[in-house]
Order: structure tokens, then sequence, then C-alpha cells
């Protein structure tokens, strides 16, 4: 839809996305279009307007939103974006990763277009994607993942409409999958970005985590031991996000599981085969440590599925 003038904007952008404070060189003369697609729990939204800023506040955070990660591609026109102290500038091509929970600051000095991708923050689970060291830094997308990154956004859009429910689903995990990989690529050669040499080291644990996550032997200990580090110095370096690495492994492994119940590709496998699939190795103990994460039954999750 498209609205002209500021006030009306704000409504329909807070409506549907998140709160926000607008405010416009020339407020009368402001005009913006945002289309919203629906891809399963993830929301893409194809926006562009004239000259803008937009301010999310403490005050906008406290409204009680589901918190999400924001993935932004920005597509055409110049911006700015500041989040957690930091302050990078935006180019088409780029794409930005924002935190609804956390005050941020958009600035667009003229016309712009930008795709954002909105996903649920209870989806991610210390995914890589959703780290803070990742917050308002300005990733390329024009080469490499990067590029396929914004090129699968692009496409989900022109054939989001075709797609059936399940494909929707699927799709969805899929995307952010790919933010992952990004993520990591990101964090691994770019530790100057980060805040200090912890924080460097804690991505480093999360991106190792995730390329042996189905690893039946991956452990704190291992993970410990391929760091370089002791396993009580690792679990100090989680304690600003209040878990352990053992704790976190567990959590993300159990998510995987859930994503797995929960696809209707996947009903042919049975519960055992997905949880060893993700590094369990008991499933007696996958079950009980399931049922204690979401408050059900594995079985219970792949049934609540069903159409």
């Amino acid at each position: 839809m498209t609205q002209t003038g500021l006030e009306a904007w704000r409504k329909v952008v807070s409506a549907i996305h998140v709160h926000f404070e607008f405010d416009a060189p020339d407020p009368d003369a402001f005009t913006g279009s945002i289309v919203e697609h629906e891809l399963g729990p993830i929301r893409i939204y194809e926006i562009a307007a004239s000259a803008h800023q937009v301010r999310r506040t403490p005050a906008h955070v406290a409204y009680g939103e589901t918190p999400r990660t924001l993935v932004t591609m920005h597509e055409a026109g110049d911006g700015e974006v500041e989040q957690e102290g930091r302050v990078h500038h935006l180019q088409p091509g780029d794409f930005t990763v924002l935190h609804s929970m956390r005050p941020f600051t958009l600035r667009f000095p003229g016309d712009m277009k930008e795709h954002v991708v909105s996903i649920p923050a209870q989806m991610l689970s210390n995914e890589l994607i959703a780290s803070r060291s990742l917050s308002a830094i300005s990733i390329p997308c024009r080469t490499g993942i990067g590029r396929i990154a914004r090129e699968l956004v692009s496409s989900t859009l022109a054939c989001v409409a075709d797609l059936s429910g399940a494909e929707k689903d699927r799709l969805a995990r899929s995307l952010i999958e790919v933010f992952n990989i990004v993520a990591g690529s990101v964090l691994d050669r770019a530790g100057n970005e980060l805040t200090d040499a912890g924080s460097y080291q804690t991505e480093r644990i999360k991106l190792y985590i995730s390329e042996n996550l189905r690893d039946p032997d991956l452990s704190a200990g291992r993970i410990a031991t391929a760091m370089g580090i002791s396993q009580r110095y690792m679990n100090k370096l989680f304690e600003d996000e209040g878990t352990t690495v053992g704790r976190m492994l567990l959590a993300r492994r159990l998510y995987g599981c859930k994503n797995d119940l929960e696809d209707p590709f996947k009903r042919g496998k049975s519960v055992t085969e997905i949880a060893y699939a993700w590094g369990f190795n008991s499933a007696s103990h996958f079950s009980r440590a399931f049922r204690q994460h979401f408050g059900m039954s594995p079985r219970e999750a792949r049934a609540g599925d069903q159409p």
C-alpha cells in the first residue's frame, strides 16, 4: 500500500511491522509504500519511501511486541544505520542486522528502497545471525554468500504468491540458514568489528558449534579444547547471555529437532532418526530434554503440526 504524509505512514508501518518514530524534511510531501509478504513465521517487507529518519526508542521497545531480528537488504539510495553504539553507511547491495528489542536509528537523506526480513527472535535460539556483535554492521552483498542471500530474498519475493504453506515454512528455515552462513563468514574474518576480544571469542565458539552441531561427540569440553581455552573461562564468556555453552548446545540441537519434526517434508523420518541426526545418542534423554524445554513431547510437537 502507498501512503502520502508522514503521520499516515507511521500508522501503517507501526500496525503491520513494529513501532517507530518518524521524521522527514518535508512531512506533508513525504510518500512511502510498503508491501507485506508472509513466509510461514517470517515476514518480508518491500519498502520504498522519500527522505526520512526512523528511530526505535526505548519507549517503543517497551510496547511489548514480539522480539524480532530484522535483516535489512538495502536496494536503492544511500542510508545510515546506528545501533549498539555503532554507525555504518549503507549503500545499495548491503544488508544489516537490527534487533527490535534494542533502540536503533535509520537515516535516509533521499529516496530509498529496501527489503526487510523480519524473523521472530524465538526462532533463532542463539543462532549466529542473532548475535549482538552483528548489530548495525554493514555487510556487503555484491559477491559470494552475501550475493546469494540477497538473490534468494529477491527470488522469494518474486515467487512467494505461488508457494504452498509447507513450501513457505521450509523456505523460511532455509533463509535463516543462509543468513547464518553470511553471519559466520563475517564473524570469522572481521573480528575488528567486535567490541572486544571476549566478544570475538564468543562468536568464534558459536560458529564452531554451528559447524559441528550434528556431531554426537561435540561437547563443551571438546569445544573448549578446539578454541584453546579452559571450559571454565569459556562458560564465563557466556555469563552475560545468561547461559553456558553446554545449555546453548543442547538448545540448538533441540530447536533443530523441533524444526524437523514440524517439517512436513520429513514426516517419513522417525522421532529417533531426527534426534540422532542432530547429535543426540539417547532417545530417552532426548525425549526428556525436549519435554522440559518445550513443555510437550516430540510426538506431540509433530502431531501439533498436522493439518
